[in-house]
């Protein structure tokens, strides 16, 4: 609470917040009422918070790392060349948050995007390419 706002004093002997003290000072609930030195009064538009539940959502990636958009709302998936499995694991969990969060009718589309690339041979690749150099 800040040194200059007001605090009311209620029946037990206990300080209360600003903002109780304007419900107590019979303010509306829809505005916050703050009494500060000089006798000005500050009105706020108080709303009240209604938080929404995003557990049955299904968002898309807002920056996907491995898939670019393309203008029909697909995602392109980015040719690497090597991945390491780090990387395998991040594109396969990012396409299936991708295909989870597109409507059944484009999917079969998407898939097929998919199938154009296969992130399980680049991780092979880069295998090879360690076991050639002698890292194993």
């Amino acid at each position: 609470m800040e040194p200059s706002a007001q605090a009311v004093v209620n029946g037990a002997g206990e300080r209360d917040s600003p903002a109780a003290s304007a419900v107590a000072n019979g303010a509306a609930c829809n505005t916050l009422v703050i009494k500060r030195r000089y006798n000005r009064v500050l009105r706020f538009p108080h709303r009240p918070l209604v938080m929404r539940s995003h557990r049955n959502d299904n968002l898309l990636p807002a920056y996907p790392r491995f898939h670019v958009a393309d203008g029909e709302g697909l995602f392109k998936p980015i040719h690497f060349a090597f991945v390491s499995e780090r990387m395998h694991a991040d594109i396969l969990q990012e396409r299936e948050a991708i295909l989870n969060a597109l409507p059944p009718a484009s999917v079969a589309r998407q898939e097929r995007l998919f199938a154009r690339y296969d992130p399980q041979a680049s991780l092979q690749s880069f295998a090879n390419l360690l076991r050639l150099v002698g890292i194993s």
